[in-house]
């Protein structure tokens, strides 16, 4: 589909809706009303402008995948638009590229998606076929880790459509096909990750049953480090499963092990994945001890960003800001630039998810990388909306979507993704 069809999205459209009765019911407008109703005319000009800009960029990727991807979220702006007849040209367009895709885990993941969102808009029968076409694809998968992985990754999209029978139907012959892994460690992950996707479709009993099998697994492993990774690994698993204090025990005994542990960088990213996970379960201040141990700097950067976050969501602006303090002093000492600038993003978005968007804009501003400076400027204008400030969000949402333009085929289409994420959850917040 090459033409593209201009709609009034989001703040336009919106505040256009609620403020007409009033605007048209007045026989003379003052100039507040004209200065207000010029805003609201710019604020849909921009919100036209970023969409007519995502489908250009969309429709400009050659990558198959990514585009199908794309086309995929961009008919869900559509719909949510009130225009259904244009959504469903895009999204039969998705379903057509999605077909043409020659990797067949890609191929059914992509259907799948797209079976969702026919399943949204009523077309059950064009779901089921996709489903169908998704379950179909995977038995050419050679690899029978790649197999599980894509069979769950459908069954989820399955429940998610509503579809769970369907969806516990390829979990049951998954479990079979893991179960008869020879390979230890193979074994372990396949029925780990088969866990966490019974978690995800909501069957957290099943998911109990199957844990100890691969935690049994995760203990039997000789070399330190590589145990001590399993068992963080499995850690995750419980946590999924809400069995957090299983999975502190757990965490614990991987804790124990990096002391043994002789390879500084590996034993750094160990002890960034447990804060991590100790993170995920509720232990704050055991996740913020162990963060301060790792001796690397970008992965010491990476666990305290990721430990802002969480004191975020709780709404701790004054540790958020004293946390972050560190990670800035921390950047310093970061020799190279690609590695300085993934920080400096992890940072400029933090302080916006914790209300900070101004200094998180000006640590944005020193980011070299586009890619990464576009996606730091993209999770900035969604903390501008959460906010309030809409001409903002979208001045920083159209400037993230230019500096996607210049860069490689793959990083565009990821940078895409992310963006059009940000933008639906902000449009979300504003309405």
């Amino acid at each position: 589909m090459e033409k593209y069809v201009f709609i009034r999205m989001w703040m336009g459209m919106t505040l256009l809706m609620g403020t007409s009765s009033k605007l048209f019911g007045l026989i003379s407008w003052d100039k507040a009303d004209a200065n207000r109703l010029n805003i609201q005319t710019s604020q849909k000009d921009k919100a036209s402008e970023m969409l007519s800009m995502s489908l250009e960029i969309t429709q400009s990727i050659m990558i198959t995948t990514e585009k199908a991807k794309a086309l995929t979220k961009i008919s869900v702006l559509y719909a949510q638009a009130g225009q259904k007849n244009t959504a469903d040209e895009i999204l039969s367009q998705a379903e057509e590229v999605a077909d043409e895709i020659q990797n067949t885990e890609e191929k059914a993941k992509v259907l799948a998606e797209v079976a969702v969102k026919y399943a949204d808009a009523g077309e059950n029968e064009k779901a089921t076929g996709c489903f169908s076409r998704a379950i179909e694809s995977t038995q050419s998968i050679n690899d029978d880790l790649r197999k599980i992985q894509t069979r769950t990754d459908v069954a989820l999209k399955c429940a998610t459509a509503g579809q769970q029978q369907k969806a516990s139907e390829i979990m049951s012959v998954t479990l079979e096909i893991a179960e008869k892994i020879g390979v230890a460690q193979e074994k372990m992950s396949a029925l780990g990750g088969i866990a966490k996707k019974y978690v995800d479709i909501g069957q957290k009993d099943k998911a109990a049953e199957i844990l100890p099998q691969p935690l049994k697994i995760a203990r039997e492993i000789t070399d330190t480090a590589v145990r001590a990774r399993a068992l963080v690994w499995v850690a995750n698993k419980y946590i999924a499963a809400e069995q957090n204090e299983e999975a502190a025990e757990i965490l614990s005994q991987a804790l124990k092990l990096t002391n043994k542990i002789k390879d500084a960088r590996g034993k750094a990213t160990i002890l960034a994945d447990i804060s991590s996970q100790y993170l995920a379960a509720e232990q704050y201040d055991q996740a913020f001890e162990v963060a301060k141990t790792i001796e690397y700097v970008d992965w010491l950067t990476n666990a305290l960003a990721r430990i802002a976050s969480k004191h975020v969501e709780f709404g701790q602006k004054e540790k958020v800001t004293d946390i972050l303090a560190m990670v800035l002093e921390s950047v310093k000492d970061t020799k190279l630039p690609q590695i300085k600038d993934r920080e400096l993003s992890m940072v400029a978005k933090a302080y916006a998810e914790s209300g900070q968007c101004e200094a998180g804009l000006q640590v944005a501003e020193q980011i070299n990388d586009a890619g990464l400076k576009a996606t730091a400027l993209s999770t900035i204008a969604a903390g501008y909306a959460k906010i309030r400030q809409k001409d903002k969000a979208l001045e920083l949402f159209v400037r993230a979507l230019e500096m996607s333009k210049g860069i490689s085929e793959l990083s565009k289409a990821r940078n895409l993704d992310m963006i059009l994420k940000d933008y639906v959850e902000a449009k979300q917040t504003i309405k």
